[in-house]
């Protein structure tokens, strides 16, 4: 532990900083596959194989490796059911 004196909190610019810290690249990523979603399952119900459905959504700067492509349709991909009035994943 210091003895240091600790430097007074400015929470005024601590609030300016948070409110313009804009969310990482993996935030982005996830965020961007989450708005093209309805597209992207449209693409793969007309057969489009994931490959090139993954060099389509990379030429637009939607990079993703065939894991973390399988990781948010598992995660966001799948249209909710409703089984007995309660809705699954």
């Amino acid at each position: 532990m210091s003895t240091d004196s600790q430097q007074p909190i400015d929470c005024d610019a601590l609030t300016a900083e948070l409110r313009e810290t804009k969310p990482g690249r993996a935030s982005q990523t996830e965020g961007a596959f989450v708005r093209m979603l309805p597209e992207i399952r449209s693409a793969l119900e007309r057969n489009v194989t994931r490959k090139v459905l993954l060099a389509v959504l990379a030429k637009h700067g939607l990079k993703l490796s065939p894991v973390k492509f399988k990781a948010l349709m598992e995660k966001h991909g799948q249209p909710s059911t409703e089984i007995n009035g309660e809705v699954t994943a």
